[in-house]
């Protein structure tokens, strides 16, 4: 069995639904004793729980899934990641930094993705600690990283959106929206991540 970020369901329930299949997923890969599919499990129930405001649940499961991956090089990094953005959602910063500083710290040097989902993680935790100039850089490195490559980039496209919003640098924020965007169409024409989306943009937007 494996587990493959190819959406969400279409329609009003699209998120309890995936929220279901994971969860039954979950359990067969547990008595199957198959860790790494196991922690992408629970990373992507967590994704799914933090995009509906329940970053203390969305916690619970990337901590779960931290077990399963010991000091996996590609996978430890991406849950660490995770743990850190669930911890500033949650107001837990100091947390948040050392989970940050952790994941970036433990990424391959050819591990592209995960140089820039870290980079992220980190600069959104700069962010909330006040430091704009340090996670105006970190959130570049990302988009310089990944830019050349083909992976679906609506996350770090967001989050940016959502910085440069609250910095008021309006422009630049419009360009990251219409990245985000262009992204998420990707996932197809009744995907729920589409209406996500923009409920964030009208929340950063009027976050100044």
């Amino acid at each position: 069995m494996h587990i493959e970020e190819v959406g969400l369901p279409d329609g009003g329930d699209a998120w309890a639904e995936a929220e279901r299949l994971l969860t039954d997923a979950a359990v067969v890969l547990d008595e199957f004793g198959d860790r790494v599919e196991l922690n992408i499990a629970h990373a992507h129930l967590g994704d799914i729980l933090l995009r509906q405001g329940r970053p203390a649940d969305a916690l619970a499961h990337y901590e779960a899934g931290l077990g399963n991956v010991m000091n996996h090089g590609g996978y430890r990094p991406e849950t660490q990641r995770r743990l850190a953005q669930a911890l500033v959602a949650l107001g837990e910063l100091d947390r948040a930094a050392a989970a940050a500083v952790e994941a970036a710290a433990m990424v391959a040097d050819d591990d592209f993705f995960t140089i820039g989902s870290t980079s992220v993680a980190l600069a959104q935790v700069k962010a909330a600690q006040g430091n704009a100039a340090e996670a105006d850089r970190l959130f570049q490195k990302a988009v310089d990283v990944l830019a050349p490559m083909e992976f679906n980039s609506h996350w770090l496209h967001l989050a940016r959106a959502e910085f440069l919003f609250r910095q008021g640098r309006l422009a630049e924020a419009e360009e990251a929206v219409a990245k985000t965007r262009e992204q998420v169409a990707r996932f197809g024409p009744n995907s729920p991540m589409k209406e996500w989306v923009e409920q964030r943009f009208e929340a950063a937007r009027n976050s100044r």
